[in-house]
């Protein structure tokens, strides 16, 4: 079988299926009297275009059908001995048709609010430092008294004098190499203190520690790289799915606010 991975995932479904006639009526195989339609065929086709990431032309379709056959002889064998009616079967073919639905509604919802160029571009402008976010050559002192970080702070002046601070009362991981993050994104540095190492110019360091967690942090900023944005032009696809996706996680939310959920107790 050379699509195994796909069958076997399609075969809970074909459980499921078993009998049901889908809405294109081209016939392309029986199985025991049991039929493959083109639209089965189109689909699995498609998927395991998808999941390879090669163009449907590069699959022969006569292999695609030689798996569907495969599939419904394994879905047929599992009927007669009962498996379909297995608890774990059972759950596993609801969490798939649950899946396969919900994406079906992605792909509608999509295709009822197409997102317009004006759109994409604003995405763009607003998201591209955050695709693009820029690198911070960045140095730490950390301590757990705040006269030691107050009388540190009074004390930097320079990078070399900053990293002898640290050596010296740091208990920082970066403590052995003077404080030294080396080049990192805004991200790395703990929340509480991201926007105020985000205010720093080269050469700057925070004049007031921050206090997270009973501990002084002292940030100082040696320099900063900003990667080259590419223009929208060359990733308009690539945005085109970025906002869509961001677009769909917002309308999820809405329905998450709308809807009446009731959890009573926590997977385990």
């Amino acid at each position: 079988m050379k699509f195994l991975k796909l069958t076997v995932l399609s075969l809970s479904l074909g459980l499921f299926c078993n009998g049901l006639v889908f809405a294109d009526g081209a016939i392309v195989a029986k199985v025991n009297n049991q039929p493959i339609s083109q639209a089965q065929h189109q689909s699995a086709w498609q998927k395991i275009a998808e999941e390879n990431r090669v163009p449907l032309e590069v699959l022969k379709s006569a292999d695609v059908l030689d798996d569907l056959i495969n599939m419904e002889l394994m879905a047929q064998k599992s009927v007669e001995l009962g498996l379909d009616q297995n608890p774990a079967v059972r759950n596993r073919i609801e969490v798939v048709l649950r899946e396969l639905l919900a994406e079906s509604y992605a792909q509608y919802y999509q295709q009822e609010n197409p997102m317009s160029q004006s759109q994409l571009e604003a995405v763009y402008e607003k998201e591209k430092d955050t695709l693009w976010p820029k690198r911070l050559k960045l140095w730490e002192i950390i301590v757990d008294q705040q006269s030691i970080a107050t009388k540190i702070v009074n004390e930097i002046d320079s990078f070399e004098r900053f990293s002898k601070l640290a050596r010296r009362y740091s208990i920082s991981d970066y403590r052995d190499v003077g404080g030294s993050l080396g080049w990192v994104k805004l991200p790395a540095v703990l929340e509480e203190a991201q926007a105020l190492v985000a205010t720093l110019g080269e050469g700057e360091w925070l004049k007031k520690p921050v206090e997270i967690n009973n501990r002084w942090h002292i940030y100082m900023l040696e320099k900063i790289h900003q990667p080259d944005v590419q223009p929208f032009e060359q990733v308009s696809e690539s945005m085109q799915q970025y906002a869509e996706k961001q677009r769909l996680s917002h309308h999820v939310k809405g329905l998450r606010n709308e809807a009446k959920i009731e959890i009573f107790s926590s997977p385990k």
